[in-house]
């Protein structure tokens, strides 16, 4: 049977069919036993869902799809179902092109090709080809769709590769330009698409990607091996890429066991990243946070925990326990506001743009708390050390110990403001590093209060007993 220009029209959408089915006199025979090949071109300048969907007053398409409208629609497959004793035993498909534009979906689908096998229960997924705008993937699959895994064939199992995903241009995100009120944003993240609502099952997933562009920062040379079971746990094997200029391995294991409670167990270790490239956000009561704002330099870091995370991926610190050995080269503080609160100690020093050869140290952050041990900071202010600890509403009790050579400094040049040569150096403030063969004496002073109310006061030497 040949259907040639099959044209009409349904309420608002149009409709262009040509197809050819072999032998279309086998289905009507009284015992089904062989095979009937399709081959089906159809077209569209409008497809609207609701018109073809709906039926006496009622639409049957899914509520987030209901008044999706497809425009400039083209499709080409060809077809083979295989029949056993009258029951539809295979099916055999071939896309050989789908192109289309969604409402919902900003970006147009192009070139979208592969095969696919079902039989008993099992999908076969092979070299199924897309483009979406800058995105081109192509995926392989098994799946069994049955409620019996003794009698499962093969193992689920996804392998996507693709040489760039961009999932800004995918999902149309756009990166904010200034912090929203905090129960927006804490609804917002709560409320987006929960993956852990879903049923999970047993499967292995592998993803190499070449670029994927998430939030604007360019990840590379992803390679990743996944499983997940039907706990809702996710497992990551291995985590490897590139980033921000430096090295990212991973692995470890996402719990969505409770939907509405997911946590991130990792072990996540980093590696002479650009902090000026690299954008960590979490979520601070609701708030958006940049972390690498005022902070400059190459990062390498170990970090393990348990950290809650929304649906969205986002981390909520204030209920998560974060163990972090970092170390950051050649860094540089810029506009940093703790650091300006010692001003009044450091004289001519320029606080606005501090620069350090190496800081090192183990931190942790506990329910939205960071603490930070006892460090030692080589800078161009001088040496001086630093502990303490901070909220995520920026509530602080730090201890600094500074050097009373800095403090004097500091003295002569409130009292008789700089001298010649010191005007002439201004620019070449130099690390200043202890020197081990002088005892040092130090002022201990303790800032506590928050950004904008704060007190400094003498303080004990903590380190003593």
């Amino acid at each position: 049977m040949n259907i040639k220009d099959f044209t009409g029209y349904i309420d608002d959408s149009d409709f262009h069919f040509n197809g050819l089915a072999h032998d279309y006199g086998f289905w009507m025979k009284d015992v089904l036993d062989g095979d009937v090949d399709l081959d089906i071109t159809f077209s569209s300048d409008r497809l609207r869902l609701e018109d073809v969907f709906s039926y006496g007053g009622e639409n049957y398409v899914p509520k987030d799809y209901r008044h999706e409208q497809i425009d400039k629609l083209v499709l080409h497959l060809q077809s083979s179902m295989h029949y056993r004793e009258s029951a539809l035993h295979s099916i055999d498909l071939e896309l050989d092109r789908l192109n289309a534009k969604m409402r919902i979906h900003p970006m147009r689908f192009e070139n979208f090709k592969g095969r696919f096998h079902y039989e008993d229960e099992h999908l076969m997924v092979q070299d199924f080809y897309g483009e979406i705008g800058r995105t081109i993937f192509n995926l392989d699959m098994n799946y069994y769709l049955g409620n019996n895994p003794s009698i499962r064939k093969r193992d689920n199992h996804i392998g996507l590769k693709a040489n760039y995903i961009d999932f800004d241009q995918l999902f149309n995100f756009n990166l904010p330009g200034s912090t929203q009120i905090s129960e927006q944003n804490t609804a917002k993240h709560e409320e987006a698409f929960n993956i852990y609502e879903l049923p999970f099952t047993d499967m292995t997933i592998d993803v190499d990607v070449g670029h994927f562009i998430y939030h604007r920062i360019d990840l590379q040379n992803i390679h990743s091996r996944l499983r997940t079971n039907q706990n809702h746990y996710l497992y990551v094997d291995t985590l490897d890429l590139k980033a921000a200029g430096g090295e990212v391995k991973m692995s470890g294991y996402f719990n969505g066991s409770d939907p509405k409670h997911i946590y991130l167990s990792p072990k996540l270790q980093l590696k002479n990243m650009d902090m000026d490239k690299v954008l960590f956000k979490f979520e601070n009561f609701g708030q958006d946070a940049i972390v690498s704002e005022n902070l400059h330099g190459k990062l390498t870091a170990d970090i393990t925990g348990k950290i809650r995370m929304y649906p969205d991926m986002v981390p909520d610190l204030d209920q998560s326990e974060i163990h972090m050995d970092i170390q950051v080269l050649n860094g540089r503080l810029e506009n940093y506001s703790y650091m300006m609160m010692l001003s009044d100690y450091m004289g001519d020093k320029d606080l606005s743009s501090v620069r350090f050869d190496t800081l090192e140290n183990h931190m942790d952050i506990t329910n939205g708390e960071l603490t930070i041990p006892n460090m030692t900071i080589e800078s161009t202010l001088g040496h001086f050390e630093l502990f303490g600890k901070q909220d995520m509403d920026l509530n602080m009790e730090y201890y600094v110990k500074i050097p009373w050579s800095i403090i004097k400094q500091g003295a002569q040049y409130t009292l008789f403001g700089k001298n010649k040569e010191q005007s002439r150096n201004q620019d070449k403030d130099e690390i200043i590093r202890a020197d081990s063969t002088k005892k040092t004496r130090y002022l201990n002073l303790k800032i506590k209060g928050d950004i904008d109310d704060y007190k400094i006061t003498l303080g004990k030497d903590r380190n003593k007993k």
